[in-house]
């Protein structure tokens, strides 16, 4: 649902002002863009947020300002522009930060990853993948809020260049243009994550375009590493179970994944049973288990082949197939089998 006020953690205020006091110094105008603010209108921002930020100039120079300014470490990706930065204290109100050069993107060939240019801010959103992506706020216009602000107020200091908010508000996630899907085909598994994430559903016209994605074999020009990372955040997220089936009912895994239709709902019930809370290593071991069952769900002559083509390896999907003949040869799935699996991870 679509919030009336906004509340934003003192601790987290107090962050953005540090870094945005840096960019200041610096002569840059530093912009919040994408899903920090979505969440925000839709009342989810959690505890610990993941932030989004874009700047017209070096963003890779600035991140590295701010990795020693925070002692955090960074990871810089040049041919991109772009820069990433992890904490490495406990009980930091952020996750992750990512600084990107406003650019433009060229697609030289389908699924190619982009060629990147600088460029100005009023270019920059035109590369994102969904209307409720390309929403953004400069920090200082943010700051102004204070902690607690009318949900009217924040929208006033959006900028909104694709209509996101009404999209927001309409629960519907919108590609932005009719090649995006053939550009960038891994956009289909986002579709449906943001779409769950909303709680939301996938715009008449955009589902249309991924139909006829999936049926031009356009997951075929992404490399099978790509898709391996897609599936990895569609398993430590809470909604898994819906968004498999969103991609089931797409033809996304009953065309690129060789499921059997009886195994799939077998697999459905089974990631039901993922675990929630596991001592700090939740995400590692929902994504074993969930490659597991994604293992035991395929063509069973195919199966192995599959798994060492999407990279997972030849060790891995030899202990997922001897674990799978000798605890799930039943065809079975319950609670129990589920946490005896966990077990064996």
């Amino acid at each position: 649902m679509i919030v009336t006020t906004i509340n934003i953690a003192s601790e987290l205020t107090k962050f953005l002002a540090d870094i945005n006091n840096l960019a200041v110094k610096n002569g840059i105008k530093l912009y919040l863009v994408g899903g920090f603010i979505r969440d925000l209108l839709l009342g989810r921002a959690s505890e610990r947020c993941d932030l989004d930020f874009v700047l017209e100039g070096d963003a890779i120079k600035f991140a590295g300002q701010v990795s020693e300014a925070l002692g955090w470490k960074i990871h810089k990706f040049s041919d991109f522009l772009t820069a990433k930065l992890e904490p490495e204290i406990e009980n930091c109100p952020v996750r992750e930060i990512d600084f990107a050069a406003a650019r433009t993107e060229n697609y030289p060939r389908p699924g190619a990853l982009p060629v990147v240019k600088p460029g100005k801010l009023s270019e920059d959103w035109k590369r994102r993948d969904f209307t409720v992506n390309t929403l953004m706020i400069a920090v200082d216009d943010f700051l102004r809020l204070g902690e607690r602000s009318a949900r009217t107020l924040l929208c006033e200091r959006i900028i909104d260049p694709c209509s996101g908010i009404a999209d927001l508000e309409n629960k519907i996630v919108r590609v932005l243009h009719p090649r995006s899907f053939i550009d960038d085909p891994t956009r289909i598994f986002r579709a449906c994550r943001y779409s769950v994430k909303i709680n939301g559903q996938i715009e008449a016209g955009t589902v249309d375009l991924i139909e006829s994605a999936v049926l031009s074999d356009a997951l075929d020009t992404v490399s099978e590493q790509r898709k391996l990372n897609e599936i990895k955040k569609i398993l430590i997220d809470q909604d898994t179970v819906e968004i498999i089936s969103l991609l089931y009912r797409l033809g996304v895994f009953r065309k690129f994944y060789l499921f059997e239709e009886d195994k799939f709902y077998q697999l459905i019930e089974a990631l039901d049973y993922l675990p929630t809370d596991s001592a700090g290593h939740i995400d590692k071991l929902r994504v074993e288990l969930g490659l597991m069952l994604f293992y035991y769900s395929m063509n069973y002559a195919l199966r192995d082949q599959r798994f060492i083509q999407l990279g997972v390896g030849k060790k891995k999907t030899k202990f997922f197939s001897k674990i799978v003949n000798s605890h799930l040869s039943d065809g079975k799935m319950s609670k129990d089998k589920i946490e005896e699996l966990i077990k064996l991870l």
